[in-house]
Order: C-alpha cells, then structure tokens, then sequence
C-alpha cells in the first residue's frame, strides 16, 4: 500500500500457493459493473435487469444456462457461462448442488486468470492520501 509517497507491505502475497500470486479486493457491486461493462462490448451478452434467476438447467452433468423469471414473465436462458450473483445463501448454487465451506470470514473468493501484462506496474494493496485541513477560529 501507498500511504503519502510511503510504500509499506502490510501483507506478505509471497505464501500464495500457485503460480498467479495476485489478489484484487472489491465490493462485490463494483465487480458486478466491471463485468458488466466489459462484457457490453461482447456480441452474444445480453444483461437482463428485473430478473429473477430460480435454478440451473443442464445437458448430463454440465450446466447449460437458467430457468429465470423476468417482467415478462418465465424465461429459459441457455449460456456458455452462467454468473450467479444472488447472494450468500444462493438459489443458484443450490441448483447446481455446490456447497460452500463456511469459514467464518465475511469475504468471498472468485479464482480465474488474466494474462499478465507486459510492463507490470508494482504490486500495491491500496493508495491513500493523507489530506490536511486547517480551520480558523471565527
């Protein structure tokens, strides 16, 4: 983290296992928004706002998309990918028989990669600006 023009290393990311040792920390809507700000540019993303999504539809054992239920009444969505974001006790993730490990920790964790860029900027937790203020007495 950069607190002023003073680099500090509060937490050591070198006992990460694996070969991707990076972490991004948000609140769960501004990644919503990245992903749905990037995925605009895709040809075959469609965001369906007001809609409900109530269970997994499969082929065998790979999910295929959703049964939802939107303002126009039910739906059934086929996709490559599926990105359940309702919430800690998830309908999705019930349909699709996944059971989280409850680990007394108020953060989730989403894994996947990205390529790495080729001039990497240097590894920082945050940025923080001190910001004095004087006041005068009436």
């Amino acid at each position: 983290m950069v607190l002023g023009s003073t680099r500090l290393t509060p937490v050591n990311f070198g006992l990460l296992r694996g070969t991707n040792k990076r972490i991004a920390l948000m609140p769960q809507w501004d990644f919503l928004t990245l992903l749905a700000e990037e995925a605009k540019s895709l040809p075959n993303f469609h965001l369906l706002m007001g809609t409900t999504a109530e269970a997994v539809t499969r082929s065998g054992t790979t999910v295929t998309g959703v049964q939802a239920t939107g303002p126009e009444g039910p739906l059934h969505i086929t996709a490559a990918l599926s990105v359940a974001a309702d919430g800690r006790d998830s309908t999705l993730r019930k349909s699709a028989g996944l059971h989280p490990i409850a680990r007394g920790v108020p953060i989730d964790v989403l894994w996947f990669r990205l390529p790495t860029p080729t001039s990497a900027p240097p590894d920082t937790l945050g940025y923080l600006t001190l910001l004095a203020t004087c006041a005068t007495a009436p």
